[in-house]
């Protein structure tokens, strides 16, 4: 409302734009949206946002990951996840870890799983640790070993339902909305002076 009333409809759109510019830089890693559900009633519902900066082309580095993890009785947040560089152990020292995600699935190699491969991906909640990956070599079942807090025993699980995509698109945001209105008021403003133009 500042901006409408100090700089006008004019003024204000440019500044609108510059900052809507700068809003969007900030979510340049893409986003993907992944769920799976277990044999034994483990579920999952993740967001996770990777970069493909440096990676050959067809691979992308998990740089993040939020959601839920549930047992089928208890639904707990995720609180973080494991990182390293190349192929790196879980601090905990259980699990071998990449963090890769493959985007699309590789044609040339058909053993290697889509999406993941082998070492996967480790999240943490409050009640333990869990590890998602394709499972053992040249099989395209995915998989999930769990890891209680305080225990060192490993529980492998088989995932039943998988899937993996684009996040749904998220609502506009309020300066999306003030562009589309600072629009229809530049575009009513030229109307109304082309009215009184050709009166004149």
């Amino acid at each position: 409302m500042f901006c409408f009333a100090r700089l006008g409809v004019k003024g204000c759109v440019p500044l609108c734009v510059a900052v809507a510019g700068l809003s969007h830089a900030g979510h340049a890693q893409p986003r993907y949206s992944l769920d799976y559900t277990t044999s034994s009633g483990d579920s999952a519902d993740l967001l996770i946002s990777a970069t493909t900066t440096g990676l050959p082309a067809g691979q992308a580095l998990i740089t993040g990951i939020t959601g839920t993890w549930s047992d089928g009785v208890h639904v707990l947040p995720v609180t973080g996840f494991a990182t390293g560089s190349g192929d790196f152990a879980s601090p905990d020292g259980l699990y071998s870890l990449d963090n890769l995600l493959y985007l699309p699935a590789p044609t040339t190699n058909p053993f290697r799983p889509s999406v993941l491969d082998t070492r996967g991906f480790l999240v943490y909640t409050a009640a333990g640790e869990f590890d998602l990956s394709a499972g053992r070599p040249f099989s395209r079942q995915f998989q999930e070993s769990l890891t209680l807090t305080g225990s060192s025993f490993e529980r492998p699980d088989v995932v039943t339902v998988f899937h993996f995509g684009s996040p749904p698109a998220p609502a506009p945001e309020p300066l999306t909305l003030g562009l589309g209105v600072a629009g229809l008021g530049m575009a009513a403003r030229r109307r109304l002076f082309m009215n009184r133009s050709s009166k004149a």
